[in-house]
């Protein structure tokens, strides 16, 4: 019971701050400060409304890489609450195209300047990662990528495509990962204190004068790092909440 209540709220919540998205966004359309403002709105509530508790480690690495490429893990829809608390301004992410199609938010999505990619054409798909790359050289605005490609869903972290690693490079620009902890783990919607999320921001990685024969060796160092802090942070949980 508490589970479907819970996930009524928080769809009406998200339905509530999209519109106010959608407002904002027709105010000023395509202005990359849309995402950060839709985000304040969005974790007013958002963890109070999940019943949860969130901590990021090494918060000031949010602010001081810009322009840069924010690369973090992807579990599920709650995403959008958890990585909305980190969003700096100036930064947009890129989603797939069928987001659009959620209603309110994905309008806004859309409208804020996020940028969307058809993932089943591959031509399109390598086209939209040109436009983030002109974004980061020419636009002054940082963007954020789940390199996962899709929602891991409790199976830790996924393989990771090469998209962001071929935008970085291409860019020149650092790589910031950021690392959530488990949903699956530490994390239950069906009870009234669900659980606890910790989120870690990594070292940046510097692209300058790597090229894309460097890409493999990129992805597997962002993989290696992000895996190990991910299995850290879940160890971190573990033992808060193991019985004495």
């Amino acid at each position: 019971m508490i589970y479907i209540l819970r996930i009524i709220i928080l769809g009406l919540y998200l339905g509530l701050t999209g519109l106010m998205g959608i407002i904002i966004s027709l105010l000023r359309p395509f202005n990359p400060s849309n995402p950060y403002a839709f985000a304040r709105l969005l974790t007013i509530f958002g963890f109070k409304l999940g019943g949860c508790k969130f901590k990021i480690k090494n918060k000031s690495g949010l602010i001081k890489h810009k322009p840069c490429l924010y690369i973090s893990n992807h579990q599920s829809l709650f995403d959008v609450i958890t990585c909305g608390a980190m969003v700096t301004p100036r930064t947009v992410s890129v989603g797939k195209k069928s987001l659009r199609w959620i209603p309110f938010f994905g309008q806004f999505y859309w409208l804020s300047g996020n940028i969307l990619i058809d993932r089943s054409n591959k031509k399109k798909a390598l086209k939209s990662m040109d436009v983030v790359t002109k974004s980061l050289r020419e636009k002054n605005i940082s963007v954020w990528i789940f390199p996962e490609g899709t929602r891991s869903k409790g199976q830790g972290l996924l393989k990771f495509k090469k998209g962001a690693f071929y935008t970085a490079i291409n860019a020149q620009v650092q790589i910031v990962p950021i690392v959530i902890s488990s949903y699956d783990k530490f994390l239950d919607l069906r009870k009234l204190n669900a659980g606890n999320i910790v989120a870690e921001v990594l070292d940046p990685i510097e692209t300058k004068g790597k090229t894309l024969e460097d890409i493999n060796d990129l992805l597997n160092e962002c993989y290696l790092k992000m895996n190990d802090c991910f299995n850290k942070l879940n160890d971190e949980l573990a033992k808060k909440e193991r019985p004495l």
